[in-house]
């Protein structure tokens, strides 16, 4: 897992840990070989992935959750064999700006949105 962020390294510690606990519980989950797939991570602010919310999407501001997938699973009629399923299945973008504001709207900590984000994030890929 590929973790990118300028933060202390507590800080770089919690988000590691979370986010590579969550990937590997939802690549498992879902099954189908993923489990030994690689998601990248980056947890950013909200002015940046604000400006990748409008390059990408063509909407202004922030967003919690981008992905990138690296491929196609949604072909119809054809399922991916487990010899087709890449190593590296995308990149998941998170604003933790974005994240800290929604965790207090709705009252839950921080851990349990990016948990959240993580999760959504990971199945947009697949």
């Amino acid at each position: 897992m590929n973790l990118e962020r300028e933060t202390s390294s507590n800080q770089r510690e919690f988000l590691a840990r979370i986010a590579s606990e969550v990937i590997r519980f939802t690549l498992k989950s879902e099954g189908r070989g993923f489990a030994g797939s690689e998601v990248s991570v980056l947890f950013t602010g909200d002015g940046f992935i604000a400006s990748l919310n409008k390059k990408y999407r063509n909407e202004e501001g922030p967003t919690d959750v981008l992905s990138f997938p690296m491929m196609d699973f949604d072909c119809e009629g054809c399922e991916p064999g487990i010899s087709e399923i890449p190593d590296m299945l995308g990149d998941v973008v998170i604003s933790l700006d974005t994240a800290a504001r929604q965790a207090e709207s709705h009252g839950r900590p921080l851990r349990r949105e990016l948990a959240l984000l993580l999760v959504h994030g990971t199945l947009h890929l697949l």
